[in-house]
């Protein structure tokens, strides 16, 4: 149970970094906001194997 504990934390500390770069970001940084909106997919495909189907 500890892994996935700690696979977790780590996933979520990822999301709200994401969060963090993308909301402070101006939009008038147009590229550089664009650039942390796609890097929300990293999480999502870090957590996927985690799924048991």
């Amino acid at each position: 149970m500890k892994v996935r504990y700690g696979r977790v934390t780590i996933l979520l500390a990822g999301i709200l970094l994401v969060s963090l770069l993308h909301f402070t970001t101006s939009t008038s940084v147009h590229g550089w906001h664009v650039f942390f909106r796609k890097l929300y997919f990293i999480p999502i495909i870090m957590a996927a194997p985690g799924w048991k189907c």
